[in-house]
């Protein structure tokens, strides 16, 4: 009799939202349920504040359905953002709640957010270290480059079970910060933080290997420091795992192995291993090639501010493979790139590209030409030979154009670029007003061209 009164009160509670008197909420709920099953977690995410918004009070079917959403738009690499906060909270609310009525929870409902609560125990516990007194003062004097002061905080919150000032005092030693450089010492402060249950110190050991810096490259040795990391949800860790199956280092190459390892990290919001699983689609590595499956995927990493992610959905465009072309749409892409990280020489390239072809863009060989000088100044030399062609075409203003373009096509023919010797020799043949005829350099560029080509 008791366990049916209980579920009936539990029945109550959880669809109190739905009675007559109460629409509107009910309304959003199933907009939350329409907008999960759609993949659209953001919009479910939206409905669902608003369910609680109308019910000023707390479900579990709202909870169990706004944790999933949270766990698929949350990115676990980030224990500051405002998601992170949120989703803990309501973890910690619905586990509560089954633990006082575990007769009214549906096993798998809570096998789910076991689950989850599983992947955000990591960042509780960093969370738990960084709020540490010591902790704090060690960090304070970081900041201020005081070293070894911040060294004696940091041992003391070591002292206190604290692996993250483990993992900082071992960078300090690692990086030779005010005292000497020594890679013994920064690996044993390491390994003290990984067995405390670091997983950025673990991270690091396997890097440290991974590279080679200061020691052999043993990649064996990494893989096992990256897969103890993994453990506790560190995602680079869990890409980088996924890389050296791709690579087949230390392991054999295994691109289905290593998708395995790209879905986890995922699965935790890491943008390198979205980005990565995009990669094995457009290229059909472990699985069949699809340009499809690839745009999506790089369109999630994009979403999640992967700059390489928006340069790759914005190829995809431009040359429509997997969607259909679209110029406009391709340069907005490679425009949030540059905005994401203005070093992405290649998205600065490709932008270039459109804007010299007239493609989705207003014609304009000066914007094109501004764009691939970005991304010489980010080191592409490709761009050398791309504006001293420009130059070397149209006629500028105030500007001694052929003189430019010898400028920037002996530079990138100086870089090997084949096609730039052919416009200098090309240059040099016939002369201009700012260039002079010159048989001797024509004939030099020439026997370069035919000897770089021979040699490929």
């Amino acid at each position: 009799m008791k366990h049916i009164l209980l579920t009936f009160t539990v029945l109550l509670i959880s669809n109190y939202s739905f009675s007559q008197g109460n629409l509107k909420a009910k309304i959003e709920y199933e907009n939350a349920e329409q907008a999960f099953a759609e993949e659209k977690y953001e919009d479910a995410l939206t409905s669902l504040l608003e369910v609680e918004n109308l019910l000023q009070k707390w479900t579990p079917n709202v909870s169990f359905l706004k944790i999933q959403a949270l766990d698929k738009t949350f990115d676990y690499t980030n224990v500051k953002d405002k998601k992170t906060i949120m989703l803990i909270a309501e973890v910690e609310k619905y586990m509560n709640f089954s633990e006082k009525n575990e007769d009214a929870i549906v096993p798998d409902k809570f096998k789910t957010v076991y689950e989850i609560e599983q992947k955000v125990k990591p960042l509780l516990q960093i969370q738990k270290w960084e709020q540490m007194p010591d902790y704090i003062k060690g960090n304070e004097e970081y900041k201020k480059e005081k070293h070894l002061l911040a060294i004696e905080w940091f041992k003391k919150a070591s002292n206190l079970g604290n692996g993250l000032a483990d993992d900082r005092i071992a960078g300090i030693y690692e990086m030779g910060f005010t005292v000497e450089k020594d890679i013994s010492s920064a690996l044993k402060w390491y390994k003290l933080g990984a067995q405390k249950g670091c997983a950025l110190a673990a991270y690091n050991i396997g890097y440290i290997y991974y590279k080679g810096k200061e020691v052999a490259i043993d990649y064996l040795e990494a893989m096992k420091w990256f897969k103890l990391a993994s453990k506790n949800g560190h995602t680079e860790a869990i890409n980088k795992i996924g890389v050296m199956y791709s690579d087949g280092k230390g392991v054999s190459k295994d691109n289905t192995e290593a998708m395995k390892w790209y879905r986890k990290g995922a699965d935790l919001g890491y943008d390198t291993s979205i980005l990565n699983i995009g990669w094995l689609y457009y290229h059909g590595n472990g699985v069949p090639k699809n340009n499809i499956e690839a745009s999506k995927w790089f369109g999630m990493a994009c979403e999640k501010n992967s700059s390489r992610g928006c340069l790759e959905i914005g190829k995809l465009y431009h040359y429509g493979e997997g969607v259909g072309i679209d110029y406009k749409l391709a340069y907005d892409f490679y425009n949030k790139a540059v905005e994401l990280d203005s070093t992405n020489k290649d998205a600065w390239v490709y932008a270039g590209l459109l804007f010299e072809g007239g493609l989705g863009r207003d014609k304009s060989a000066g914007a094109a030409m501004e764009c691939y000088k970005k991304a010489i100044e980010n080191g592409d030399t490709w761009s050398l030979y791309k504006v001293g062609k420009i130059y070397k075409d149209y006629n500028f203003k105030d500007v001694s154009a052929e003189k430019e373009a010898v400028r920037y096509l002996t530079a990138a023919a100086d870089k090997g670029h084949t096609e730039a010797m052919d416009l200098l020799v090309e240059i040099y043949a016939y002369g201009d007003r700012s260039v002079k005829r010159d048989r001797k350099l024509e004939k030099e560029w020439s026997q370069k061209s035919e000897a770089a080509k021979m040699s490929k």
